[in-house]
């Protein structure tokens, strides 16, 4: 459900490649529906980088790009949004993308590398290895912090193993969750994951 920039046709030809463009925020063409209404799929990873590190971390996903290709597997991004990068201001709250924390400079901001990837009935993605790779590697080299609900648990174990969640920030909030909820009805997946 990708059609051509000059002529709106679909294009049916794998891999699909588009073209590069700044947008202000995501959209339909003309005329189409939400994926959700296509029973289209995806994964995300999405982790914010502090400002200062920028070009290093965009320097080290291009570089793994250029890897994948040199083994015969070209990255694309086939979902709809392709790959976004997007901007915020650091302040301080408890666990957010943009906290401020000592572990590195986010008060210059954050760049959040947003990148949804199709993922087919059966669950497999073209070239698949390359995207656990992705997220292990950006995780391991750099200070990042994950978006908490767009990640799957394994890239959250991964920030968690790697101690990128702030062990401060988590008490406080578990503070502020027992003051209001002290028998423990709300749960999540992400919170039950980091111990609380």
């Amino acid at each position: 459900n990708v059609p051509d920039n000059s002529t709106g046709l679909p294009i049916v030809l794998w891999p699909t490649t588009g073209y590069a463009y700044p947008v202000l925020i995501g959209g339909l063409y003309p005329d189409q529906k939400p994926e959700w209404e296509m029973n289209l799929h995806g994964y995300t990873l999405e982790l914010a980088f502090p400002i200062p590190i920028a070009n290093q971390v965009l320097k080290r996903i291009r570089a793994l790009f250029d890897e994948s290709e040199a083994q015969g597997f070209p990255m694309t991004s086939s979902y709809r949004s392709g790959i976004n990068l997007k901007f915020g201001k650091a302040f301080p709250d408890l666990l957010s993308q943009v906290t401020l924390t000592d572990e590195a400079d986010w008060s210059k901001g954050v760049m959040m590398f947003d990148f949804p990837s199709y993922r087919p009935n059966n669950g497999v993605r073209y070239n698949e290895p390359f995207y656990h790779n992705l997220a292990k590697t950006l995780i391991s080299e750099f200070p990042c912090r994950p978006h908490w609900t767009k990640n799957s648990r394994e890239v959250l174990q991964l920030t968690k193993d790697h101690s990128k969640i702030d062990a401060g920030h988590l008490a406080r909030f578990e503070a502020v969750r027992k003051e209001f909820d002290p028998n423990r009805i709300f749960k999540s997946i992400v919170g039950e994951m980091f111990g609380m």
